[in-house]
C-alpha cells in the first residue's frame, strides 16, 4: 500500500512539475521571422518568402493557414499576394500563449499622371541617364516624358540650334502618353565639350517652357588613348549588367594603353580591332592628354621555354596592347588574341624545357588582329596568367600540373585555397532561426581544411575569422600562395519570390569550360550525400571564377532558406561528412587528371 501510495504521489509530482515547464515554455513563446527582413517592405512581386522560427513545440500559422514547425523551430513557407497593398500575419500559438509579426506590403506606385494642358517637363523616361561621349555616325536618342501634344525640341547648352522632337504613340511607349524621343547622329564637322541638354517646349511667338536634362554630352575630340590604371580592371563584352556584373572578356594589368572612341554609362568605349570594341568602367582607365597617337604594336619573336613549376610564352612587343585570352579544350589550347597588333614575327621558337607545351601557332587575323594559339601537352588545363614585364614583353605564364607523390596520397604538398564566402559585414543568406551563411561557410572551411591536411595537402583560408574581405583582397592571397586549385565555399539561398520548401539541393559552379570537369568531379561525390540535385552551372560570372589562375569552382553545399537543409548544414556531423566528400572528390581529380598526354 505505502508502494503504491508512493508512486502515485510521484506521478503527481512528475505532472506537476511537467505543467510548470509547459508554462515557463509558454511564457517565453516568441515568433522571430528573419524573411522579409523588415515589417514595411516596398515590393512589386506577386508572391514572397516567409522563413522564421519559434519554439519547437509551438504550432504557427500565416495568413491563417497552418505551416510545418522543424525540430528546431524552424518554419517557412510562401504567400501569394493579392493586388494592391497586402498584410502577413505570422502567428505563433501554444496552450493559451501567442507570438505574432505582421508585416505590411507596399506596391511601388506610379508617379502621379502629367495633367493635361499645363505644358510641364520632367525627367521621367529620361534618355541618356548618365554623361555620353560620341564620335562621328554615333546615334543620340534624346528622349523624356511631359505634357501630351505640344511641340518639342532638344538642343545643346550654348548652342542656339533646336531639334525637332516627336511625340510616340503609346503602344511604342509602354502604353504612356507624351513621351517625346529624338534620334540624332553625330557629324564630323561637330565638336564640342561636354554640355548638358536642354529640352524645350514652345508656349506661343519665341516663347517657350525649358528644362536642363542632368546629363552632359561631348560630342567628337576621339579617338583617345586612355591607361588601365587598375591592377585588376576588366574588359566587358556589351553594357549588359545583372547583380554579378556584366558579361566579361577578362582581365587586364596596370599600364596597358587603350584606344577610346566613347563613353556611355560611365565606361569607355575601347576600339580593339575592325568591327570589334568592348567597355570598361571609366574609374579603372586614365586619359592621356589630347594629341597622344593612337595603340599600335608590332609584334616581335615567340619563344617558349620552361621555368621551375611553370612553361612561358614570351612576345616581344614595343608597346601594352590590349589583349584577351580563353581557354579550349580537346584538345587542350590557351588562345591569346592581340588587339592593335601587327606581326613582324621572324622566329617562333620552342624550347626543350617548356614541357607543357606541344606548339605555338600564330596567325594576322584581320588587320590589327593576331591570334595566338598555344597547344598544351597536359591532361586538363591547369591555369595561366597573362602580364607585361617591364621591358614590354607579354608573357603568358602556363601553369604546369602539381607533381603526383603517391597514389595513396595524391594530396601530398598540393596548394589548395579554400574562399570562405562572406564574413564580415556581408553575412550572406539567412536560415530561418538566423543562422548566417557566413558562420556555416567558415565552420566547413575549418573542418574541410582539417581533413586536407591530414592527407598532407598545404592549404589557405581567404579567412579565418568573421572578417570583412573584398574580391581584390581574395584574389591577391589565392594568386600569392600560388594556388594550384581554387574552391569557394557557399551555402544557397531561394530568391524572395521562390518556395523555400522545394528549392534544395547541392550545386556546383564554374566559368570558364576548361574548369569544368573539376565542377563535374566534385559534383558527383557532393550527391552522394543523397542531397537533391540542383545541377551543375556553367559561365558562372562570379569574380573568383573569372581567375584564370587556378583550375577552380563555387560550391553550394545546401539551401540555407530551406529548413531541413538549415539544419543539415548547422550540424557538426554533415559537415564532417561533406568535408570528407570534398577531400574524395579532390584525390579522384588530382589522381586522374595529373600529368601530361
Amino acid at each position: 500500500m505505502k508502494r503504491l501510495l508512493a508512486c502515485v504521489l510521484f506521478l503527481i509530482i512528475v505532472d506537476g512539475f511537467s505543467n510548470l515547464l509547459y508554462a515557463q515554455s509558454a511564457d517565453r513563446l516568441f515568433v522571430q521571422v528573419v524573411i522579409p527582413e523588415e515589417d514595411t517592405l516596398v515590393y512589386s512581386g506577386k508572391r514572397i518568402r516567409i522563413n522564421g522560427s519559434t519554439l519547437p513545440e509551438a504550432e504557427v500559422s500565416v495568413n491563417g493557414e497552418d505551416v510545418f514547425v522543424y525540430p528546431n523551430g524552424a518554419f517557412a513557407t510562401r504567400v501569394e499576394l493579392e493586388e494592391g497593398d497586402a498584410r502577413i500575419h505570422v502567428l505563433a500559438m501554444m496552450g493559451d500563449s501567442t507570438a505574432e509579426q505582421i508585416f505590411t506590403i507596399l506596391r511601388p506606385t506610379d508617379p502621379e499622371p502629367i495633367p493635361a494642358q499645363s505644358q510641364i517637363i520632367t525627367n521621367r523616361e529620361q534618355i541618356p541617364k548618365n554623361d555620353i561621349w560620341l564620335k562621328k555616325g554615333d546615334p543620340l536618342r534624346v528622349q523624356f516624358q511631359g505634357s501630351s501634344g505640344e511641340d518639342v525640341f532638344f538642343q545643346f547648352k550654348g548652342d542656339r540650334t533646336r531639334y525637332p522632337m516627336t511625340e510616340l504613340p503609346p503602344e511604342h511607349a509602354d502604353g504612356k502618353v507624351g513621351v517625346y524621343a529624338a534620334n540624332w547622329i553625330v557629324d564630323e564637322s561637330e565638336f564640342m565639350d561636354w554640355a548638358p541638354l536642354i529640352v524645350s517646349m514652345d508656349k506661343g511667338w519665341l516663347r517657350y517652357e525649358e528644362r536642363e536634362m542632368d546629363v552632359k554630352v561631348r560630342l567628337n575630340g576621339l579617338p583617345r588613348v586612355g591607361e588601365v590604371i587598375s591592377d585588376r580592371a576588366y574588359l566587358n563584352i556589351g553594357m549588359g549588367q545583372d547583380r554579378l556584373g556584366g558579361a566579361r572578356y577578362g582581365s587586364l594589368h596596370a599600364g596597358v594603353r587603350l584606344n577610346i572612341v566613347g563613353q556611355k554609362n560611365n565606361t569607355y568605349n575601347v576600339k580593339l580591332s575592325g568591327d570589334r570594341s568592348a567597355w570598361i568602367p571609366a574609374n579603372q582607365v586614365q586619359l592621356l592628354p589630347q594629341g597622344v597617337s593612337p595603340v599600335h604594336a608590332q609584334v616581335e619573336n615567340i619563344i617558349a621555354f620552361g621555368r621551375k613549376t611553370i612553361d612561358v610564352v614570351s612576345l616581344q612587343l614595343n608597346e601594352r596592347i590590349p589583349y584577351t585570352s580563353r581557354q579550349v579544350i580537346d584538345p587542350n589550347q590557351i588562345v591569346i588574341d592581340l588587339w592593335g597588333a601587327t606581326s613582324n614575327i621572324n622566329w617562333n621558337a620552342l624550347r626543350k624545357s617548356a614541357r607543357g607545351i606541344k606548339k605555338v601557332e600564330w596567325e594576322q587575323v584581320a588587320d590589327q588582329h593576331i591570334r595566338l594559339r598555344i597547344h598544351l601537352n597536359q591532361k586538363v588545363h591547369w591555369g595561366y596568367d597573362v602580364a607585361y614585364t617591364k621591358s614590354n614583353k607579354l608573357e603568358i605564364r602556363v601553369n604546369r600540373p602539381p607533381v603526383l607523390s603517391s597514389k595513396k596520397r595524391p594530396l601530398k604538398g598540393v596548394r589548395i585555397a579554400l574562399d570562405v564566402g562572406h564574413g564580415g559585414e556581408n553575412k550572406g543568406a539567412l536560415g530561418s532561426t538566423g543562422l548566417t551563411e557566413k558562420e556555416i561557410n567558415l565552420q566547413l572551411a575549418k573542418s574541410l581544411r582539417l581533413e586536407l591536411e591530414k592527407r598532407g595537402a598545404n592549404v589557405l583560408l581567404t579567412r579565418t575569422r568573421d572578417t570583412t574581405l573584398t574580391m581584390r583582397e581574395r584574389e591577391q592571397l589565392i594568386t600569392g600562395f600560388n594556388s594550384q586549385l581554387m574552391l569557394s565555399i557557399h551555402a544557397n539561398s531561394a530568391g524572395l519570390a521562390s518556395n523555400p520548401i522545394t528549392t534544395k539541393g547541392t550545386g556546383v559552379f564554374f566559368k570558364h569550360e576548361a574548369f569544368k570537369p573539376l565542377a563535374e568531379v566534385l559534383y558527383s561525390h557532393m550527391l552522394e550525400l543523397d542531397l537533391p540535385p540542383y545541377g551543375i552551372t556553367g559561365s558562372f560570372n562570379f569574380t573568383l571564377n573569372g581567375m584564370t589562375e587556378v583550375p577552380n569552382v563555387l560550391l553550394e553545399t545546401a539551401f540555407m532558406s530551406n529548413p531541413e537543409e538549415e539544419i543539415l548544414l548547422s550540424d557538426a556531423a554533415f559537415q564532417a561528412k561533406v568535408s570528407r566528400r570534398i577531400v574524395k572528390a579532390l584525390e579522384q581529380y588530382i589522381r586522374e587528371k595529373n600529368g601530361y598526354n
